[in-house]
């Protein structure tokens, strides 16, 4: 969870995000729309998962209404200039902390809601079994983030040489880590949060990492 800058300069005026939002009286909310369990556009138009509710128990502490909620879609390569801003008032979806981002953000982190990992997918019937297999492969990862930066701090140490292959998410279509496993050919392969729910999955070298919703 991510709040935008106060705003208010320092000069107690009371001007900042928290006024901005009762003055409006609706709360702007950046989301995911392709992660079920976390934040999901449903057919129906309708957003779930747990960033969601966080949304809604935001709205209901500030406002006094929890349907008092924008949601705006927050992709991995927009949230921060989304939040930086203004479109959104609280960022709320999977994004890892970080030293970096904590001091280069005009924003600031609130309180992390979700441990996490990372995972390689590969097909079930594939011969990968540890790191050093993947030698050569093509492997799925979001531009921008910090799965595509441990992926490439863990396989520099083992020595393994790959291909990134940029990943493209839509709100409806096939978890990432499920298409990645259907695709023909053998030396392909994905790296996803490990907490990505509701999908089969077969992971190798994990790694561990700390998330904010």
């Amino acid at each position: 969870m991510a709040c935008g800058g106060d705003g208010d300069g320092g000069d107690g005026s009371g001007d900042g995000t928290l006024k901005t939002v009762q003055d409006r009286g609706t709360l702007k909310c950046g989301v995911k729309e392709s992660q079920r369990g976390f934040g999901f556009l449903e057919p129906d138009g309708s957003y779930s998962g747990s960033d969601v509710e966080f949304c809604r128990a935001v709205a209901a502490a500030v406002l006094g209404d929890a349907d008092a909620v924008e949601f705006v879609p927050a992709s991995a390569a927009d949230r921060f200039e989304l939040l930086d801003a203004g479109e959104i008032d609280v960022l709320i979806r999977t994004t890892t902390w970080t030293s970096s981002r904590d001091t280069s953000l005009n924003g600031s982190f609130a309180q992390i809601t979700f441990y996490d990992g990372q995972g390689i997918l590969v097909r079930a019937d594939s011969d990968f079994q540890t790191l050093t297999d993947l030698q050569g492969a093509t492997i799925c990862v979001t531009g921008g983030t910090t799965t595509e930066s441990n992926l490439e701090d863990r396989l520099s140490a083992a020595n393994v040489a790959y291909t990134p292959s940029p990943s493209r998410v839509t709100p409806r279509s096939s978890p990432p880590s499920a298409k990645a496993a259907a695709t023909p050919g053998p030396r392909i392969s994905r790296t996803w949060r490990a907490s990505a729910p509701a999908t089969p999955r077969r992971t190798v070298g994990r790694t561990r990492c700390a998330s904010s919703a």
